[in-house]
């Protein structure tokens, strides 16, 4: 294996995979798929640092007892449009699921609805969820934090860790019925998954996205992961004013509105507090009215002379999809450690998928 670094294996044959491992610790058949199936998504679609190459962290979580495997999320308040849901420190997919699929019921009904999520793990790719209700003809908006833990951001202006990456996501109907604008992304200069891979395959990443311990400019992934630590950059590097402002934002729509908590010198398990908002298109607009608008942005935007080195303007989700297309025929990719990794745990747990 040491001659590759990045393997492609069928997707299927992933999911039978990564679904008996957490059956193999007791995770409930339902909530093993939910969880399998989203990890999975992620990785076809090309987002690999919310893929599969969480499992070793999820697992060791399991084994520390960080995760509660007969947790089901329950909703502990709700209104016709509201609803606050707690996910028991399970694993953050089901509960997400439960969650969203709770806010686009709302919203279909009454035009409009808002469900906040807290005590649950890593809930992986929020367009996971957003694109859900964009494809029943809402608009999904997610706002996540690290239910006050987790800080690996520097605040504009300083050189410590005081934040998570906090990810905002938003999907609305597209072009066509098929067809979303997906936004999906950290208010840092980067995602921590993306950083860890690139730490694992010992690549250098660009300028401007993180800082050594004493605030200076570093392309080597060390002075992230080890002591002394440096911390990630806003979103917007050197000139992060607006990414930062956006990250307390989303850590307040989050943290303060599920009663999670925002970032701060407090002493929390670790996991995930979303918040979701689902609006009602034909409240305000016809779906084909909104279509039609949306289509004439995109041509808009897309009718642009190129920059040197760009073959074309993608609109978010674009390149998601070309990606998905592709690795459900060639495999999704995993890189060499994240494969090991995954091997040994299945020998360990005597299953005999073979990836």
């Amino acid at each position: 294996m040491s001659k590759k670094t990045i393997y492609r294996i069928q997707s299927k044959t992933v999911y039978e995979a990564v679904k008996s491992l957490f059956e193999s610790y007791g995770l409930h058949k339902l909530s093993a798929k939910k969880v399998a199936r989203y990890l999975v998504e992620s990785d076809l679609c090309g987002q690999n640092s919310h893929g599969v190459a969480r499992i070793p962290l999820y697992i060791g979580k399991v084994e520390k007892g960080e995760i509660n495997l007969k947790a089901k999320a329950k909703i502990y308040k709700q209104t016709s449009t509201t609803a606050q849901v707690d996910g028991g420190w399970g694993f953050g997919q089901p509960a997400a699921h439960t969650a969203v699929k709770l806010c686009i019921k709302k919203a279909l009904k009454n035009n409009i609805a808002c469900v906040t999520l807290k005590k649950t793990n890593h809930v992986g790719r929020l367009s996971d969820f957003t694109t859900q209700a964009a494809k029943k003809n809402l608009i999904g908006i997610a706002f996540a934090n690290l239910h006050g833990t987790s800080h690996i951001v520097a605040p504009f202006g300083g050189i410590d860790r005081k934040l998570p990456s906090n990810p905002i996501s938003i999907s609305t109907p597209g072009t066509s019925k098929k067809n979303y604008f997906e936004m999906d992304m950290s208010t840092s200069s980067i995602s921590e998954g993306k950083l860890k891979i690139n730490y694992f395959l010992r690549k250098k990443i660009s300028k401007n996205i993180i800082i050594d311990y004493l605030g200076r400019d570093t392309q080597d992934t060390k002075n992230f992961y080890e002591d002394p630590k440096g911390a990630i950059l806003p979103l917007g590097g050197i000139s992060g004013h607006k990414g930062f402002a956006l990250s307390m934002a989303v850590d307040i729509l989050s943290g303060a509105l599920s009663k999670a908590g925002c970032s701060g010198p407090q002493k929390a398990q670790h996991g995930n507090a979303v918040t979701f908002i689902a609006i009602k298109i034909s409240a305000f607009n016809s779906i084909k009215d909104f279509r039609k608008k949306v289509s004439r942005l995109v041509s808009h935007v897309k009718n642009s002379r190129l920059k040197k080195g760009f073959k074309k303007i993608l609109i978010p989700g674009d390149l998601e999809r070309t990606n998905r297309l592709k690795n459900l025929k060639k495999g999704i990719e995993i890189n060499y450690v994240t494969l090991r990794q995954i091997r040994e745990l299945l020998k360990r747990r005597k299953i005999k998928i073979k990836i």
